[in-house]
C-alpha cells in the first residue's frame, strides 16, 4: 500500500502519514518501481494505530482542562508507543525465527549433499588408484615381453664380417 492510498483510507493528509512514517523503522518500507514508498502490512497497521491514537488525543485536547498536560494522556501516548514497538519486535522476531529455521533446513540439506559427494569422490579416487596400479603392472609386463621378443641386435661391423665369411674362398 502506498502513502497516498493509506492517507485516503484513513482520511488524513499524505503529510500526516509521512509524519508517522518517521516513527517506523526503514526496514518496513520499500520503494516501488517509480520511487513511491510502499508500506508493508505491519507498517500500515502501525500507522493506523498511530493515526487513531492521535485523533483520540486531538479530541481529548479539544476538551477544556485545567492542566495543559494531563499525566493520563502522557501515559496513554507512551503506552501506545510501547505497544506498537512490542508488536513490531514480535513480528520481526517471528520472521527472524522462520528465516533461521529455513536456513537451518537448507544447511542440513547441503551437508547431506556434501557427504554424498564426498563418498562418490572417495569411490572415484579408489577406482583411479586401482587403474593406475593396473597400468603400472601392464607397463611392466609389456617391457618384459619386449625384452623376450626382441631379436638380439647386431653391431654394425658384424654385417660386414658375416658377408665376408659367406663368400667362397
Amino acid at each position: 500500500m502506498t502513502i497516498k492510498e493509506l492517507a485516503a483510507e484513513l482520511g488524513v493528509s499524505k503529510e500526516a502519514v509521512r509524519k508517522h512514517l518517521s516513527k517506523i523503522p526503514a526496514s518496513e518500507l520499500q520503494k516501488g518501481q517509480r520511487g513511491a514508498v510502499i508500506l508493508s502490512p505491519v507498517a500500515v497497521n502501525l500507522i493506523r494505530q498511530l493515526v487513531t491514537t492521535n485523533s483520540d488525543n486531538a479530541n481529548d485536547n479539544r476538551q477544556p482542562t485545567d492542566n495543559a498536560q494531563n499525566p493520563d494522556d502522557i501515559n496513554k501516548k507512551s503506552d501506545s508507543t510501547v505497544c506498537i514497538n512490542c508488536q513490531l519486535l514480535e513480528e520481526r522476531l517471528t520472521t527472524a525465527n522462520e528465516k533461521i529455521q529455513l536456513l537451518s533446513d537448507n544447511l542440513a540439506d547441503i551437508r547431506a549433499e556434501l557427504d554424498r559427494k564426498n563418498a562418490e569422490l572417495e569411490a572415484k579416487n579408489k577406482q583411479i588408484s586401482d587403474l593406475m596400479q593396473a597400468l603400472q603392472n601392464e607397463q611392466i609386463l609389456h617391457g618384459k615381453m619386449m625384452q623376450l621378443e626382441a631379436p638380439k641386435q647386431r653391431k654394425w661391423y658384424d654385417v660386414f664380417r658375416k658377408r665376408g665369411t659367406d663368400k667362397p674362398t
